[in-house]
Formats: structure tokens, C-alpha cells, sequence
């Protein structure tokens, strides 16, 4: 047999195991087992069940993000007060398509030979509102007929005012990108 005592040894409690000399060895292992067993579980009771603020916002942001989509769509000055997202996505797209057209007609962009083709341009718009070129896609007959092209889109992006804001998620201003689509219509 065996006796648990517990004392308290310069402000510590400490545990002090009696075994009784007749008991067998594996009776003394098996308590002792048993006695680390329930220490080591019961240890959650003397820690602090409170967490505190940002514990607790961590951990509810501990959720799966869809990084695939936003709260708010960036914003031109001209889609301020839109309430749904879908208004503002549609207010983005049209804004951002009207501005490039009308930058782009300007160039005057000439070609040797008829060509009906799409380009497709990633548009970055960045935490700050400004929207620049991570890439251009465009055919080998694209590239070898209207060699200037690449430059004149990034010249007609660079043109483009700085968002009012960017892309919001989670309250947070987040990078966002576009893929744009651009028909290159070229007529003799």
C-alpha cells in the first residue's frame, strides 16, 4: 500500500509517495503510473481559462480563407456608394474598361496586315490603389506585327488614376488581381 501527502516545502506544494515495504513492484509501478497519469491530465485546471482578446481573434481567424474572392472590389471615385458587391464589381469592370479604351483609341496602334486577335493583360492593383502590369499574353503574330504593344499598355495602365481604395478582405487592404481580355482589332 501507499500514501499520498501533500506539503508544503518553501511556499511549494510538493507530493510525497509512502510505499508500503510489503507491496510488490508492479503494484509500485502501476501506482506510480496511475499518479503521473492524473498529474499530467489535471494540468489544464490551474491554468487560466480566460484567453484573452487577441487569442480569441486568432483563433476565430483560425477559418479557411477563400482567397479567391473579396469583401469590397477596388473602388474609382466614381463607384463610391455602391452597396453590394456585385455593383461594385459591375462599377469596377466598366470603369477600368472605359478608361483603358480611351487611352488605348488614342495611341493610334497601326499593324502591316489585318489582325483579329485577344491579348489578355494581368492587372495588379496594389494595398495603395495603383494598378500596374504583372504580365501581357499575346500571340507570336501579335508580337511580331505590333512590336510597340506591350509598351503602350503599360504606358496606358501607368496613365490610369490611383483607385480610390483597393480591394478589402477581412477589413484589410489586400493586393488584387485582374485578368482583362483586349480584342486587338486591326482593319486596313
Amino acid at each position: 500500500m501507499f500514501t499520498i501527502d501533500f506539503k508544503q516545502l518553501n511556499g511549494v506544494f510538493k507530493i510525497i509517495c509512502t510505499f508500503v515495504e510489503n507491496q510488490t513492484v508492479t503494484m509500485q509501478r502501476l501506482s506510480i503510473a496511475i499518479i503521473f497519469v492524473l498529474l499530467f491530465t489535471s494540468c489544464d485546471f490551474f491554468s487560466s481559462k480566460k484567453l484573452s482578446d487577441k487569442r480569441v481573434a486568432l483563433a476565430n481567424n483560425d477559418v479557411a480563407i477563400d482567397y479567391s474572392s473579396v469583401d469590397t472590389y477596388p473602388m474609382f471615385i466614381n463607384c463610391e456608394g455602391l452597396d453590394t458587391k456585385e455593383e461594385q464589381e459591375q462599377c469596377f469592370n466598366i470603369e477600368l474598361i472605359a478608361r483603358l479604351d480611351r487611352l488605348l483609341l488614342a495611341e493610334k496602334i497601326k499593324a502591316p496586315l489585318m489582325i483579329y486577335d485577344t491579348v489578355f493583360v494581368d492587372l495588379l492593383i496594389e494595398r495603395d490603389g495603383k494598378v500596374i502590369i504583372a504580365g501581357i499574353q499575346s500571340s507570336e503574330l501579335v508580337k511580331n506585327k505590333i512590336p510597340n504593344l506591350d509598351s503602350t499598355l503599360i504606358a496606358s495602365v501607368n496613365q490610369l488614376p490611383y483607385l480610390t481604395h483597393p480591394a478589402i478582405k477581412r477589413g484589410i487592404p489586400v493586393n488584387s488581381q485582374y485578368k482583362l481580355p483586349i480584342l486587338i482589332k486591326v482593319i486596313d
